[in-house]
């Protein structure tokens, strides 16, 4: 009878290159092992040993090894300089990897590989949305070299063994769902202009993007600069040459009011919602309609041309339930089926508040 191996936690990059080894995922390279170490220090070496050693949510655990070896993998910054950013720093690679899990994952692979032009320009597209919104540029891609805490020395002296490995070895992927405690805090959304950088880790969450031909939308978690409230942050982006130019996108937060609108809205209570008087001087609105076979998403601001996106209906499923999430960290005594019900009579009151304006207005 075989005795099954037992791994002890490693200590050092040659011990956790091992164990990566047996489970035949990427070697990351000696920048992306100082990355890993700065980014999650012990949290990622008891992660890879519980996946050897087979723990109960080993599965689970597994996803989450997945992300941060592809994105130390240098093919992760191979495919974020192909993208036009350059200067990204691959701790923010590890944080996009994290949230975005294999989407992230596909669209490297799908960005180097020499396939289909189309799904290329898509994935690209896809990869410099993510680093625009999660920012942290600096002028090389790297890390900062002074914290070898958990992974010593011998990192510089780590030879590469199969560190060709692709991302193309992290194809057969299981639902992406983490364990919180391997779960962190990442930040999508807007510029740094607009938030400074140790702000953003608190502000953002996860992020869901919908492509279209002429634009693209963002959809993030965020919290409201005063009152520290969960709500949503929607940006629209331009198409522009082989992706999209995020740089000049619009961004709309949600008000906290505006949720239960919004909600009704993908629910299905409001077959149009607009929302205006966003922005410092009010030049920001938003036109949601629904057009019975998708949703159909306009984003204005005074000055720039209108950002349309059509918006298939299976993608409402998955901003319906950022939203519900949002409006129960805020009201966590409510239940789901509550806040539906509070959303429906809002919705109600105000499509007949909108039907008697009208009706006054002649």
């Amino acid at each position: 009878m075989t005795k099954t191996q037992v791994f002890q936690v490693p200590h050092s990059a040659e011990g956790i290159t091992k164990i990566l080894q047996h489970l035949s995922l990427p070697i990351p390279d000696r920048a992306g092992y100082l990355a890993i170490s700065q980014a999650e220090a012990s949290k990622f070496s008891e992660a890879v040993t519980k996946v050897a050693n087979k723990a109960p949510d080993s599965e689970t655990i597994l996803e989450y090894v997945r992300n941060v070896v592809a994105a130390a993998h240098p093919d992760a910054r191979t495919a974020g300089a192909m993208t036009g950013y350059r200067a990204v720093e691959i701790v923010t690679l590890i944080n996009i990897a994290k949230s975005e899990g294999r989407s992230f994952r596909n669209a490297v692979r799908m960005v180097l590989a020499d396939g289909n032009r189309n799904e290329q320009g898509t994935a690209l597209a896809y990869l410099q949305g993510l680093i625009e919104e999660y920012g942290g540029s600096t002028d090389t891609f790297g890390v900062q070299t002074s914290n070898k805490d958990t992974l010593p020395a011998d990192v510089s002296k780590l030879e590469q063994p199969g560190s060709r490995q692709s991302a193309d070895n992290v194809r057969e992927l299981r639902p992406e769902k983490q364990s919180p405690e391997m779960a962190a805090p990442t930040q999508a959304g807007s510029p740094a202009t607009e938030r400074p950088a140790d702000a953003a880790k608190k502000q953002y969450g996860e992020s869901i993007h919908v492509y279209a031909g002429k634009a693209a939308l963002c959809f993030a978690e965020c919290t409201t600069r005063q009152g520290d409230k969960a709500t949503l942050m929607i940006e629209a982006a331009q198409a522009s040459g082989d992706g999209y130019n995020w740089q000049e996108k619009i961004m709309l937060m949600l008000t906290p009011a505006e949720l239960p609108l919004v909600l009704g809205f993908f629910v299905g209570y409001l077959e149009k919602l607009e929302l205006k008087g966003h922005g410092r001087q009010q030049e920001k609105a938003m036109t949601l309609t629904n057009q019975g076979n998708q949703f159909f998403i306009t984003m204005i601001m005074r000055g720039q041309a209108p950002r349309a996106v059509p918006m298939p209906a299976k993608d409402g499923y998955p901003v319906l339930t950022m939203l519900l999430r949002q409006m129960l960290k805020n009201d966590p005594h409510l239940t789901a089926q509550l806040i539906l019900q509070f959303s429906k009579r809002i919705c109600d009151m105000h499509a007949s508040e909108r039907k008697t304006a009208a009706v006054a207005n002649g």
